[in-house]
């Protein structure tokens, strides 16, 4: 019973010793962040909102008056109308919207001859859980309206459902790609965040600041990055060949997707483990490095539910991005062109990332002249 008890109290001294994970912490401020944060994010007030494109052929009343109860009821969303054909890929992509409604020309016409009239939607089933909501909020509606004094028809409205990207409903594309991506991320980050903490513990750290740039530490980011992509790419291609993984687009254009997308994740990393003093302390912010982007980048949940704020707030997070390119060019086989939207703005993330990193680099070279350090010598290859 003793040696139980000198255990625990061993196990609890090394948490409070400022030498090991601080878990007594940890669990508190985790379960408070998580608590705030995703309690705001998931309020019932928006994420039932899924937001749904409409194609308006016609322009009438009765579909002008359809588009309206879709747009009031309370799991959708109508962002845009459009009175003009236009392809649905163009309206999903980038996870603009959750699908597209389509009301064809004829369609008051049909109502006041009573005959059964029809509505299209092509929904975006690269989540199958997307829709599930929005698919029965639509038929609900349809239903209804068909009903209805002045368009009442024996027939009523039919919905007509298109499963866009993912017709054959395969979990290689859906479940699978998105764990593949997860755990791959995972393990990056997890080996990233102790980067810092192993240079302060092998007395790297000052050598690091004081003689080198700040381009050697980005540098740093760099093998992780490239192992990542050829690790990611040979189990795609095995799956894109033998396990019915769509891939629509090009991969060539996947691939700088990929390096970059790691190679934001080790920066950001570096970010979060600046000031740990060895790899536990570090390896204890990896709740905040990539379970964020897996939660809100669309793997478990469609982000077309999420409330503007909460879907740019995810975009903090690499995964997120990883996840759009995943998407657009795997599922809705996207072009250079369009694409150049989503590269651009990533190329914004990853530099702002490398500003913040270079920063905090100056700002310890500064702490460190301060404080009267010499400048070491470099260490030897082994240690750093």
């Amino acid at each position: 019973m003793n040696e139980c008890l000198e255990s625990i109290t061993s196990e609890i001294n090394a948490m409070r010793s400022g030498r090991f994970i601080p878990y007594h912490k940890m669990a508190a401020a985790v379960a408070l962040i998580v608590t705030v944060i995703f309690a705001v994010i998931f309020s019932h007030s928006t994420v039932f909102e899924g937001r749904v494109s409409v194609i308006d052929l016609e322009g009438t009343k009765a579909s002008v008056q359809f588009v309206r109860d879709l747009d009031s009821s309370f799991y959708l969303h109508v962002t845009e109308v459009h009175r003009y054909p236009l392809s649905p890929d163009f309206l999903t992509r980038h996870d603009r919207s959750l699908g597209v409604v389509y009301i064809p020309d004829g369609f008051e016409e049909a109502l006041k001859r009573q005959e059964t009239t029809g509505v299209k939607y092509f929904a975006d089933y690269l989540n199958e859980a997307q829709n599930a909501e929005v698919i029965e909020t639509i038929n609900t509606v349809s239903a209804l309206f068909g009903t209805e004094a002045e368009t009442a028809s024996p027939g009523g409205i039919v919905t007509e459902i298109r499963r866009l990207y993912n017709p054959t409903f395969t979990s290689t594309n859906g479940t699978l790609s998105a764990f593949l991506l997860f755990f791959s991320a995972l393990y990056l980050g997890l080996t990233v965040l102790m980067v810092p903490g192993r240079l302060r513990a092998t007395h790297a750290w000052e050598s690091e600041v004081m003689t080198r740039s700040p381009l050697a530490l980005l540098s740093r980011g760099v093998p992780y990055a490239l192992f990542f992509t050829a690790a990611l790419s040979v189990m795609m291609a095995l799956l894109i060949n033998f396990g019915q993984l769509r891939f629509a687009g090009n991969f060539l254009l996947y691939l700088p997707a990929l390096f970059l997308c790691a190679l934001s994740v080790t920066w950001l990393g570096f970010i979060y483990a600046y000031k740990a003093g060895d790899p536990g302390q570090g390896a204890a912010l990896m709740i905040f490095l990539i379970p964020p982007g897996f939660i809100m980048g669309g793997a478990t949940m469609a982000v077309g539910v999420l409330s503007q704020g909460a879907f740019a707030f995810s975009h903090c997070f690499p995964l997120t991005w990883l996840y759009h390119f995943q998407r657009d060019l795997a599922g809705r086989g996207l072009s250079a062109a369009q694409m150049l939207t989503l590269y651009g703005a990533f190329l914004i993330y990853l530099s702002i990332l490398g500003l913040i990193l270079t920063g905090r680099f100056a700002l310890e070279r500064r702490r460190l002249l301060r404080g009267g350090e010499a400048l070491p010598e470099s260490p030897p290859a082994s240690l750093t």
